[in-house]
């Protein structure tokens, strides 16, 4: 995961003041655990090692060129793009059935205890 300028945002940034839109870059691989040496704890170390590497290579060069090396991304990312109207209307629901709950759980308190 990386960000424009190196600059990943905090919780507090996203609420506490206005920061202009960013936008995220995801890069990941799949692997199949048939591909990867399992014959000892250290080869698989080693493994891990390896890919820790090239992780930091990648966002030493993304963070040098904006994007990600080519041979990685290629042909096979996609943009994801979110609608505002889409973000504010999932989180007016997910908002409202919580209040809801919150109203039932108080009605049946309320019941059993008064």
């Amino acid at each position: 995961m990386a960000w424009k300028g190196g600059y990943a945002p905090f919780i507090d940034d996203m609420f506490g003041s206005y920061r202009s839109p960013q936008k995220t870059h995801l890069l990941y691989r799949v692997y199949k655990v048939n591909e990867v040496s399992t014959e000892s704890e250290e080869t698989v170390r080693d493994w891990f090692y390896d890919r820790w590497v090239e992780k930091d290579q990648l966002l030493d060069d993304f963070y040098k060129t904006g994007e990600f090396a080519p041979s990685y991304d290629q042909n096979r990312g996609r943009k994801v793009e979110y609608s505002t109207f889409e973000c504010l209307t999932a989180h007016v629901f997910w908002i409202g059935l919580f209040c809801v709950h919150m109203l039932a759980v108080s009605k049946v308190f309320s019941c059993l205890f008064l």
